[in-house]
């Protein structure tokens, strides 16, 4: 196309699934919650997480572990979680490391991925406001933010109760990730996230009813899901050439964002008849990136042994100034076979102040320099810094930039 016929009134850049035939294997990463020990301010908290869960979504990843990296003794002296402060006994705000509800044809283990619906979002909501987790317990706060960015827009109303830990959500950055709705998207996905809420079917029958950010409700027929669960949808009739026929003839143009005003024929299209899939299906069957998982690890080591995929990772890269260059880690440069991969950052003090904090590694006396063998590579992503430190939101974005080609060939 010829750049002056070019339109720039919409979104140059669609997702493409890149393995279309699907994708199995998964990408991790973890991060520690030492990532705001020296940051003062509220604000300051939330837009740092705000570009995680940007490169989170940049790169693709599927699931972001943190693990608490403190001593034991802040540890021990954490806020109750269980007092009517704080939202349940689980540092996350809602049962995320299940990932799905363990009642409804589950058919595998945590993650998104482990079963037909999932709750990873699902919570009774609070009559209280909630009080501000993040000095007093980082897992639950780092965990409440990145859940919330994840979640699709239409729906954080119905499963985030108001909380002071989003009280500046508004300046958190807008992720626009393949499972949040934007009816400019001229291929869509056959997919779409929905939250179940309470009502009858149109028929009377038994059945569960979804809302997915349209007009129209979709409903999943012989099956009752509880009222504010997340699921996954698969509309097999919903292929490009039928979603770009619905907007040609619904003589106006589509939203930007997933709202409610969209047009009446494309609204017909997704009350087609829908099936509930796993979270993972999207990626597995079809190659699309749905999201990720936040998973809350009560240290370092726990991010390995409490592993949700079937034989662990395969592949785990630990990051340290007093690593190897990526280079003479990865002679070569070349796409790695593997299941599931995991990169883990330290905070401010690096990853050898978790192994300190750690019993089960001082047990095993691993510490200091001998922190490295928890790991199958050990890399600098940016010898020859200029600057003393880098930030762990900077080093993101460095290590998955520089690492990117290990499982993209692109």
């Amino acid at each position: 196309m010829h750049q002056s016929n070019l339109n720039t009134t919409k979104p140059s850049a669609h997702y493409v699934p890149p393995q279309p035939a699907g994708r199995p294997w998964t990408l991790s990463i973890a991060i520690p919650t030492s990532i705001l020990s020296d940051l003062e301010t509220r604000e300051q908290r939330t837009r740092l997480l705000g570009q995680v869960g940007r490169a989170l979504a940049v790169f693709c990843i599927d699931e972001v572990v943190i693990f608490d990296d403190r001593e034991e003794s802040y540890k021990s002296n954490a806020s109750d979680p269980t007092t009517p402060d704080q939202e349940t006994d689980d540092p996350s705000p809602y049962p995320q490391n299940q990932g799905f509800n363990q009642n409804y044809n589950a058919r595998g283990r945590g993650g998104r991925g482990g079963g037909s619906y999932h709750n990873s979002n699902y919570h009774s909501r609070k009559p209280d406001h909630g009080t501000d987790t993040s000095l007093t317990n980082p897992l639950h706060y780092i965990s409440h933010l990145l859940s919330y960015l994840e979640c699709p827009p239409f729906m954080r109303r119905s499963l985030f109760p108001i909380h002071s830990n989003l009280q500046l959500a508004g300046i958190l950055p807008s992720l626009d990730m393949p499972h949040h709705p934007n009816l400019r998207e001229p291929n869509p996905p056959p997919y779409r996230e929905g939250v179940t809420i309470e009502g009858m079917t149109s028929s009377g029958t038994p059945g569960t009813v979804v809302d997915i950010g349209l007009r129209s409700m979709v409903e999943i027929p012989n099956s009752e899901i509880p009222p504010k669960t997340r699921v996954t949808l698969h509309f097999p009739e919903l292929t490009p050439s039928s979603y770009s026929q619905a907007g040609r003839n619904s003589g106006f143009g589509y939203s930007h964002g997933g709202g409610r005003h969209t047009t009446n024929a494309i609204d017909s299209l997704l009350s087609s008849p829908a099936t509930a899939v796993s979270p993972s299906h999207p990626r597995e069957a079809s190659g699309y990136y749905w999201g990720y998982t936040v998973r809350t690890s009560p240290s370092l080591s726990a991010v390995f042994t409490e592993c949700p995929f079937d034989g662990g990772y395969d592949i785990s890269i630990g990051t340290s100034e007093r690593g190897s260059p990526i280079a003479k880690t990865f002679p070569g440069y070349r796409v790695l076979d593997f299941k599931h991969l995991i990169i883990v950052f330290g905070g401010p003090n690096g990853l050898e102040f978790a192994a300190g904090n750690d019993s089960e590694l001082a047990g095993m006396s691993i510490k200091g320099g001998k922190t490295k063998e928890l790991f199958d590579h050990w890399v600098n992503v940016l010898p020859s810094q200029g600057s003393r430190t880098i930030r762990t939101e900077e080093a993101l974005f460095i290590a998955l930039t520089g690492l990117r080609k290990l499982w993209d060939s692109s």
